[in-house]
């Protein structure tokens, strides 16, 4: 079988998808279709490259509400030298918005273009827990802040589990939950050195989210070396 023929082909079939994605009454649907559209375009993956389409792209998205648009649009227009045809004000509210969630890239350009609107939409984003809602939903798990759930722990069989058990600890540490950190780290098998998908430590976490007394915690909590 041709191999780059397979793969021309597919990309084919992927950017039709997405072609019929766009068409959704949905704007959530649509908008990451246009997003996904965007990035073909940038690479020429399933159809030619191209930079103005990209960008026509990437701002359709934006005007549809889907987050991750509105969070890199500005550095897309940067990159290439141009102009956003969208007014200002539009702009910062897209990126306010984006920055309440997390991103790292609305945020620069943010405080490059409103140093106040920068700092209060960070302080937001501090406000509900400073860790990046893109990954963590808003919305806290029924577990988090519960004493009796915390107790439970030690009557759980969670050791036949333990990538669910990581990801119970992973919550405990983003949502700022110090109870259960603290009984989730007595389980024998917990590794301390876990990481996110994304490859952030629980450490990191502690850090992103402000959580200094579960840092402390953690820092105190040994690695499965006994170190």
């Amino acid at each position: 079988m041709d191999e780059s023929w397979t793969e021309h082909d597919v990309q084919a079939d992927i950017y039709a998808d997405l072609q019929l994605l766009i068409k959704s009454p949905n704007d959530t649907v649509a908008g990451r279709g246009l997003f996904e559209l965007a990035i073909a375009h940038a690479i020429g993956f399933g159809t030619h490259e191209s930079k103005t389409l990209a960008l026509e792209m990437i701002l359709s998205s934006a005007k549809k509400g889907y987050l991750p648009a509105q969070a890199i649009f500005h550095v897309w227009y940067l990159e290439h030298h141009m102009d956003v045809p969208v007014d200002r004000e539009t702009q910062i509210d897209w990126l306010f918005e984006a920055v309440t969630w997390g991103s790292f890239f609305a945020g620069k350009s943010l405080q490059e273009m409103s140093e106040d609107d920068y700092q209060e939409a960070r302080k937001i984003f501090h406000h509900y827990g400073g860790y990046n809602q893109y990954f963590y939903s808003r919305q806290r798990p029924t577990h988090i802040g519960s004493e009796e759930f915390a107790d439970s722990i030690s009557t759980l069989s969670l050791n036949t589990s333990v990538l669910k058990t990581h990801a119970l600890l992973e919550s405990a540490v983003v949502y700022g939950d110090i109870n259960l950190t603290k009984e989730l780290l007595k389980i024998p098998d917990i590794d301390p050195n876990c990481t996110n998908d994304s490859g952030e430590s629980l450490v990191v976490l502690c850090c992103k989210g402000g959580h200094l007394e579960i840092l402390k915690v953690r820092l105190k909590s040994p690695d499965l070396n006994g170190h």
